[in-house]
């Protein structure tokens, strides 16, 4: 993961976050 700006809520929200990443690839 470069360039990207992990935030402390990224850690509770990580699944989602994975999600999105995800469908952003």
């Amino acid at each position: 993961m470069t360039g990207i700006t992990v935030h402390p809520l990224a850690q509770s929200d990580h699944a989602d976050w994975q999600r999105l990443w995800t469908a952003y690839l």
